[in-house]
């Protein structure tokens, strides 16, 4: 085992002589040296990698920005006349709603008009030839002219509301 050791630690005593040999001070920062330029070399190709890819990167992102305004106005402006074009037509159908809805009214009241005007002539024209019958005997008419008007009212009562059934 002392052997062992022995041999051993000669063995490394031998190694330690051949690094400390190739490696010493002035081979060490030629080492040194070397490694640094080869990673300021690297960073530089990488920077000037990383700056294409960026502006190329920005290119693009700027270009699809543009595109998608673009498509989004379109998109807008055809939604915008869509709703134009439904509100005018909106517009049209209340607009005809309107005219029916006024001729039919219009209509009504006509037709109302023309029904007070025929009760009226109807109302008239028997009264009328009732005072000519009793223009004949003065004492009588009076008493009979009071007694006549209060069927008068009884009949438009009646005739009243046959024509609200009907209606």
């Amino acid at each position: 085992m002392a052997n062992s050791k022995k041999s051993l630690m000669k063995l490394f005593k031998q190694v330690q002589k051949n690094v400390s040999s190739t490696f010493s001070d002035k081979n060490l920062k030629k080492y040194q040296k070397k490694v640094e330029k080869l990673v300021d070399d690297a960073k530089s190709d990488i920077n000037k990698l990383a700056v294409k890819d960026i502006e190329a990167l920005k290119k693009k992102i700027m270009k699809e920005r543009d595109d998608l305004e673009k498509l989004i106005d379109k998109k807008i402006t055809l939604e915008i006349n869509k709703a134009k074009k439904f509100l005018n037509d909106q517009k049209k159908e209340i607009e005809k709603l309107q005219k029916t809805l006024e001729s039919l009214v219009s209509k009504k009241t006509k037709k109302k008009a023309k029904r007070k005007v025929v009760k009226k002539t109807t109302r008239k024209a028997p009264a009328r030839k009732k005072v000519a019958k009793k223009t004949t005997k003065k004492a009588v008419t009076k008493k009979a002219t009071a007694k006549k008007t209060t069927k008068k009212t009884v009949e438009k009562k009646t005739t009243k509301k046959t024509t609200r059934k009907t209606t």
